[in-house]
C-alpha cells in the first residue's frame, strides 16, 4: 500500500471519506497533519470534555520528540493511536502514565514500517474507572518478599499488607489492587508474580514497553483434569493439554493454546447439561451464558462465572450456553466414501460388504454403491418381509477389512475429523439407513444396540454445531410373541440443517425457528478435585470442552474491573488492551465508529481531504 493510500484511510473519520491527502514526503509531515485544522476538528469530536485537542496535540508532539521512531510508523496506525487517545481522554507518555505510544517492530505494516500501538497504563485504567462516579478510591500496590502480607477469600474476604521497614525489601512477589466503592463496599484482587509473568509472556508487548504498569491477566478459571477436550486430531484431556496444542473455539475454528495454569485445588461444581453430559469446573471458571425466565432466549450471551450460574439456578431461573460452531477442518482423503460407510454401519452385514434395505429404498442404495466406485452384486429378498440385501463388489469388503470394521462396527476416528461436508455425508448415511425423523416435530432419532455407533452419531452431531441429547434405554422386542428386554442407546435432536439424503426422510425435516442452544439442567457443589485452565489465541477467547463440545470462556480481563461499575471509556480501554495484546492495529475508522455509536451522533459532512495542508511548525 502506498503512503497516499494509507493516508486515505488514516485521516478519514468514516468509510465515506475516501479522498486522499497528498503523499507524505517526510515523516514529520504526519505531525503537520495532526496539527491541521481538519484533524483537530476530528479529535475534538472524539475527545471528552476533560481535554482539548490543542493539549493532546502538544503532548503527542512531545512524545514524538522523545521517541523519534514514532514518526517512522505506518501513518494509519499512528493516526489511529492518536485518535484513540482522544476517544479515551488519556494523555500518552510518562508524565501521568495514562498510556503509551509505542512503535511495534514485531507487527509491521504492508510497506515494512512498524505499526504504532497504544498501550494503556494502570494509572490510565484507574482514571477511567473513577469516571463512573461510583468509585471513591482505587489503588494498586506491589508486595515485596520481605513484606508482611496475607489475604483471605470466601464469605469474609480480607487483605493485610505491612511493607518491610528496610531499604531492600526483596523482589516483588505479589501485586494487588483495592477499590473503595461509593456505597461503602471494598473490592480487591491479587496477582502472584508467576501470574504476572504469564501475562507478560502471552502479550505481544511482553518484551518491551511499560510492562511494569500492565493492567491485565489471563482469566482465572479451571476444568477438572479428566475433562475431555476436542482437538483436530481427536480427543485429549485437560491434564494433557500443553502450550502450543491446537483446540477449537466457539465458532469451530482451530485455535492455539497460548498458556496453561498450575494445578489448582479450589471449590468445585458439577455442571450438568440438558443433553445428559456434564463437566466439573472450579469456582473461578467462566462461561458464555445467559439467564432468565421464559424469554431468556431473547437475551444476549455474556461472560458469567459458575457462581453466578449457580445462584441463577438456585433462584429458579433458566441458564443456557450457546451451541458450538461446526468444527472447521480440511477435507481428508478417506479410504471409503463416508456416506456409504455410514449406510453400511447402520444397515450393513457385519461379516461382509452387504447392505439391507427396504424395496422402496433399493434404487437409492444401488445408486449409492455405484457413486462410491463399487458394483452392485447379488440382490436377495427376504420371504418374511420386504427387506432386500444387496452386495457391493470390486473392493469394498477389502477396505472394510483394512479399517478393522468386519465384525467390529464402529466409526473410525479419522472420519470424525473430516471436513464439514464429509461429516455431514457420514451422518446422512447413518441416519438414512435405519433411523427416522419425526414428521410432527421434525426431531431426528437414532437408536442402536451398539453404544459405540450411538456415541459416534452424538459426536458427529456436536461437531456439526447441533445440540443432541443421548440416553440409555431398554428396548422391548418380541421373539415368537414373547417380549424380551434389551439394552439400547438413543440420540435425538432438532436439527438446524437437513441431515438426510433419502427423499422420504428428508421430506420430514422442519426448519428450526430458534438458534440452537444448550440448557444447563443443574449445577451442584461437589468436593474439590484438581483443576487446570488454559488460554487460547482465539479472538473470542473461548474453547470447547466436554464430550458435547460445550463453549466455555477464556479471556484477558481486569480482575478488579469485573466487579466495578466502570465508565464507557474504561470499557473501550479494555477493548484496546485486548487488541494490543493480539498485536492488532486500531484504525481511525474504528475510533469514529464507536464514538458516534456512543454519542448517538452522525459525523459532519465529508471533508475534502485533498485540500488539507499540513500545519507549519
Amino acid at each position: 500500500m502506498s503512503t497516499t493510500d494509507t493516508l486515505k484511510q488514516a485521516v478519514a473519520p468514516t468509510v465515506t471519506r475516501e479522498r486522499a491527502v497528498d503523499a507524505v514526503k517526510k515523516p514529520t509531515t504526519m505531525l503537520g497533519i495532526v496539527r491541521s485544522k481538519e484533524f483537530q476538528s476530528q479529535m475534538a469530536m472524539a475527545l471528552p470534555k476533560t481535554m482539548t485537542a490543542e493539549r493532546l496535540t502538544r503532548i503527542v508532539m512531545t512524545e514524538c520528540r522523545k521517541v523519534p521512531a514514532l514518526l517512522n510508523c505506518a501513518p494509519e496506525s499512528f493516526f489511529g493511536a492518536v485518535l484513540q487517545c482522544a476517544q479515551l481522554g488519556l494523555e500518552p507518555g510518562n508524565a501521568l502514565g495514562h498510556c503509551y505510544l509505542l512503535p511495534f517492530g514485531n507487527g509491521k505494516a504492508k510497506d515494512g514500517r512498524p505499526n504504532c500501538q497504544l498501550i494503556i497504563g494502570y494509572r490510565g485504567m484507574i482514571d477511567l474507572a473513577r469516571r463512573s462516579g461510583q468509585i471513591l478510591s482505587i489503588n494498586a500496590y506491589c508486595v515485596h518478599q520481605s513484606d508482611d502480607f496475607s489475604y483471605e477469600l470466601g464469605l469474609h474476604p480480607d487483605i493485610h499488607h505491612v511493607p518491610a521497614s528496610v531499604a531492600d525489601r526483596g523482589p516483588v512477589s505479589f501485586v494487588y489492587a483495592v477499590a473503595q466503592l461509593k456505597g461503602g463496599g471494598v473490592q480487591f484482587e491479587v496477582m502472584s508474580r508467576a501470574e504476572i509473568e504469564e501475562v507478560r509472556k502471552t502479550s505481544k508487548a511482553g518484551q518491551s514497553g511499560p510492562w511494569s504498569s500492565h493492567w491485565e491477566e489471563m482469566a482465572k478459571k479451571g476444568l477438572s483434569l479428566d475433562t475431555c477436550i476436542p482437538t483436530p486430531n481427536g480427543w485429549t484431556t485437560m491434564e494433557s493439554i500443553q502450550k502450543g496444542d491446537k483446540v477449537f473455539d466457539k465458532d469451530g475454528k482451530v485455535t492455539t493454546v497460548t498458556a496453561i495454569s498450575e494445578i489448582k485445588h479450589l471449590p468445585c461444581f458439577r455442571v450438568t447439561f440438558s443433553n445428559g453430559c456434564s463437566v466439573i469446573c472450579d469456582n473461578e471458571h467462566r462461561w458464555l451464558a445467559r439467564k432468565g425466565g421464559s424469554n431468556a432466549w431473547r437475551q444476549p450471551y455474556k461472560e458469567m462465572t459458575v457462581n453466578e450460574m449457580y445462584e441463577a439456578k438456585e433462584n429458579g431461573l433458566s441458564v443456557t450456553i450457546p451451541a458450538q460452531g461446526a468444527l472447521d477442518l480440511p477435507e481428508v482423503d478417506f479410504p471409503l466414501d463416508p456416506y456409504i460407510l455410514g449406510y453400511w454401519l447402520g444397515d450393513g452385514t457385519s461379516r461382509g460388504a452387504q447392505i439391507t434395505c427396504s424395496k422402496e429404498d433399493l434404487p437409492h442404495v444401488l445408486k449409492t454403491i455405484e457413486q462410491a466406485g463399487f458394483t452392485a452384486g447379488t440382490v436377495r429378498g427376504d420371504a418374511r418381509s420386504d427387506a432386500i440385501t444387496v452386495g457391493a463388489t470390486n473392493g469394498m469388503r477389502t477396505k472394510l477389512i483394512d479399517m478393522g470394521l468386519i465384525l467390529n462396527k464402529h466409526v473410525p476416528n479419522l472420519y470424525l475429523r473430516g471436513s464439514i461436508e464429509q461429516r455431514k455425508a457420514l451422518l446422512a448415511g447413518l441416519l438414512d439407513s435405519d433411523r427416522h425423523c419425526d414428521k410432527a416435530r421434525g426431531r431426528v432419532s437414532f437408536y442402536s444396540s451398539n453404544q459405540s455407533l450411538r456415541d459416534a452419531v452424538f459426536e458427529l452431531a456436536c461437531s456439526l454445531g447441533e445440540c443432541p441429547h443421548k440416553q440409555d434405554i431398554v428396548a422391548v422386542l418380541y421373539d415368537h410373541g414373547i417380549p424380551k428386554k434389551y439394552p439400547a442407546y438413543q440420540v435425538e435432536w432438532k436439527p438446524s440443517f437437513n441431515p438426510f439424503r433419502l427423499e422420504r426422510k428428508a421430506a420430514n425435516y422442519k426448519e428450526r425457528k430458534i438458534n440452537p442452544y444448550i440448557g444447563i439442567k443443574s449445577i451442584e457443589k461437589i468436593e474439590s478435585v484438581p483443576t487446570k485452565c488454559i488460554a487460547v489465541d482465539s479472538p473470542s477467547k473461548t474453547y470447547l470442552c466436554g464430550e458435547n463440545m460445550a463453549v466455555t470462556h477464556n479471556t484477558v480481563i481486569r480482575r478488579l474491573f469485573k466487579y466495578l461499575p466502570v465508565s464507557i471509556e474504561a470499557v473501550r480501554a479494555v477493548e484496546a488492551d485486548e487488541k494490543a495484546d493480539r498485536g492488532e492495529v486500531v484504525t481511525p475508522s474504528d475510533v469514529f465508529d464507536s464514538t458516534f455509536v456512543d454519542k448517538g451522533e452522525a459525523p459532519e459532512e465529508p471533508i475534502d481531504w485533498d485540500s488539507v495542508e499540513p500545519a507549519k511548525a
